[in-house]
């Protein structure tokens, strides 16, 4: 009895050990077919808090993104507004000024499907949950320190969300969390919302920032041959 106990025990920690990686492996595939396509609406919400999480400061907008032939993205602002106040003529002009300027430096856009995180990447046996979902904990070793965090896959092992946390800090930075929400286009895993939460002590005054980017619209991008 105590061996065949043994045995199933032995199967159950195996079979769920292997789950994670499977579910794991046919996200990150996903992913990578994901970068065959762009997002052309985007919702955009940056809020200041107070030591309670409530807002004293807001700023959102939309923009809409076209591409040329030539493949140059155009960023058209559909509204923005601060506090009430409209800042569209603001936002555009700070979208024609960035060009082509790059994102977050490397480290801090950290995704947990990135490829360029796979060499040093650890997964965790999932746990289950009382809807079929898993939860499968993360870790990333990437440019600027570790990131950990917990993936959630759906019964039928696709994606959900993500949430992470950076273990080593910017400067002035005290916290910073990030959540990713993911939608399929076919078989392509995208990003549909990423919500960033920021703690940070500027000249002595402790600050509370939180931003979420939305994403909608998905087609082929130009680079890929549209």
């Amino acid at each position: 009895m105590a061996r065949a106990l043994l045995t199933l025990v032995v199967v159950f920690a195996s079979a769920l050990s292997g789950v994670p990686g499977s579910y794991w492996q046919e996200a990150e595939a996903a992913s990578a077919r994901g970068q065959a396509y762009a997002p052309t609406r985007s919702s955009i919400l940056i809020e200041e808090l107070d030591a309670e999480g409530r807002a004293v400061s807001r700023e959102e907008g939309e923009t809409s993104t076209s591409w040329a032939a030539d493949g140059t993205q155009q960023v058209t602002v559909l509204w923005a507004s601060k506090n009430g106040k409209d800042v569209s003529d603001d936002w555009q002009k700070r979208y024609s000024k960035a060009g082509s300027a790059s994102g977050p430096p490397p480290g801090y856009d950290a995704h947990p499907f990135d490829a360029a995180y796979a060499a040093t990447r650890s997964l965790k046996a999932g746990a289950s949950a009382a809807d079929g979902s898993l939860n499968v904990s993360y870790l990333l070793e990437t440019e600027q320190g570790p990131v950990s965090g917990v993936v959630t896959f759906g019964p039928d092992g696709r994606a959900r969300a993500a949430s992470q946390v950076w273990e080593k800090l910017p400067p002035m930075v005290k916290r910073m969390e990030s959540r990713f929400e993911y939608d399929y286009v076919g078989d392509a895993l995208v990003t549909s919302r990423t919500t960033l939460n920021v703690e940070a002590t500027i000249l002595f005054v402790k600050k509370r920032y939180r931003m979420s980017f939305g994403f909608s619209g998905w087609k082929p991008a130009p680079s890929n041959g549209s």
